[in-house]
């Protein structure tokens, strides 16, 4: 596809409905990013219920949001997790002659893909004794971000993250745009902390082992205004009731 990406194919418009489901698959180790630069599938819409286009990191698009119609995209999707990258389209029979999009498709390291405003990716705790803030100083966001994080404790400790500063997009029940992720792995497969919103009801829960994983997302709409402060600390894993927690004695005299 190093010439560019064309659906439906040069010479072959859609005549009926159809769905199209592609898998594309880049060198071992590299990453996908699409980006559509024609894009006329259907009207445009919230939800997209006749003609779409899907982007995400499996067939079934469970963990994905990216579903666009319409005569644009305001945001194109996020670069793929591995080196595949599953897209579906999806053609009513209505709109289906009108239906086409044009994308270049390229293979990127994860170096590459990286903002600059994330900072590193793997950080001790120690190394945030005195605090830590996204995006990192005088290095805003000015573009979609996505950054990934593995947090490390000293063997045996779990960590403890409190945001004292949150301001990541608007407050929503889902979080479809920007949003921070914490966990105990880099899937968050069984962990159902993410928020977005100017600010956090509830503080995340400690990590279960020594590492804590910390994502975030910011679409470029909002990116310049994304940001969070938090304190990182280490406590015993062994103690619950004593985690993290300043035990004050009070002394009787008889």
């Amino acid at each position: 596809l190093k010439d560019g990406w064309t659906v439906p194919i040069q010479n072959t418009p859609f005549t009926d409905a159809a769905t199209c489901d592609y898998v594309l698959t880049a060198t071992e180790g590299k990453k996908i990013k699409l980006v559509f630069t024609e894009f006329k599938v259907g009207e445009q819409s919230s939800d997209c219920p006749n003609d779409y286009v899907q982007v995400g990191n499996s067939a079934e698009f469970t963990k994905d949001n990216y579903k666009k119609c319409g005569q644009s995209v305001s945001e194109q999707p996020p670069v793929s997790k591995s080196n595949k990258l599953y897209v579906k389209l999806v053609a009513g029979k209505t709109n289906a002659a009108n239906i086409r999009f044009v994308a270049s498709v390229t293979e990127v390291s994860t170096e590459t893909i990286r903002n600059p405003g994330c900072g590193d990716s793997q950080l001790e705790v120690s190394s945030l004794k005195d605090g830590w803030t996204v995006p990192i100083q005088n290095t805003p966001f000015t573009d979609a971000a996505t950054c990934d994080y593995v947090l490390t404790a000293t063997e045996g400790k779990k960590i403890k993250l409190v945001f004292t500063e949150f301001k990541v997009g608007e407050q929503s029940s889902d979080c479809p745009n920007d949003y921070v992720q914490v966990g105990n792995s880099a899937e968050f497969t069984k962990d159902n902390y993410k928020k977005c919103g100017q600010s956090v009801s509830e503080q995340p829960p400690v990590s279960e082992s020594n590492k804590l994983y910390v994502k975030l997302v910011a679409v470029k709409a909002n990116a310049a205004n994304i940001k969070f402060v938090a304190t990182v600390s280490e406590g015993e894993s062994d103690s619950p009731s004593v985690r993290f927690c300043i035990i004050s004695f009070r002394w009787n005299i008889w």
